[in-house]
């Protein structure tokens, strides 16, 4: 069973789950439909050798999962950042609220070291944005 394109690890190990766990449940017969977040409170083996899920208001279901985490885009790494200012794309504001189109990194810096003080815009952009791959348009 897939979910947002990530392949799902059923859980299979009767267990009592207390606090109750919110997972993702699915039925073997319901398996066209995307699996939907329910709070278990049990994994139960049934005499035949196959599991139950115990969900919320008492409700069963076949198979259930972690609920896996969304991939995070990659950040720019410190290098990326000067050439992407270099080009005069944007500008970046550091931590202190310092706004600029410059960038530039001392020795004690990495090269490939990833940007964590920092926020980005592309010009004319309103809102300022984490400095990943995805935004600033690096390949």
């Amino acid at each position: 069973m897939k979910y947002k394109g990530i392949e799902l690890k059923k859980i299979t190990t009767p267990q009592v789950f207390d606090p109750p766990k919110h997972l993702l449940v699915w039925d073997n017969f319901t398996a066209q439909y995307d699996p939907i977040i329910d709070t278990v409170y049990a994994i139960i083996r049934l005499t035949d050798g196959t599991t139950e899920v115990i969900g919320g208001c008492c409700r069963r279901w076949n198979c259930c999962a972690e609920i896996p985490e969304e991939p995070k885009p990659r950040r720019a790494t410190n290098r990326e950042l000067a050439k992407w200012l270099a080009i005069g794309i944007g500008e970046y504001r550091n931590q202190i609220g310092l706004v600029t189109n410059a960038y530039t990194y001392d020795e004690s810096e990495s090269d490939k070291e990833v940007c964590t003080h920092f926020k980005v815009r592309i010009w004319n952009d309103a809102e300022w944005h984490e400095p990943t791959v995805d935004y600033m348009g690096i390949e």
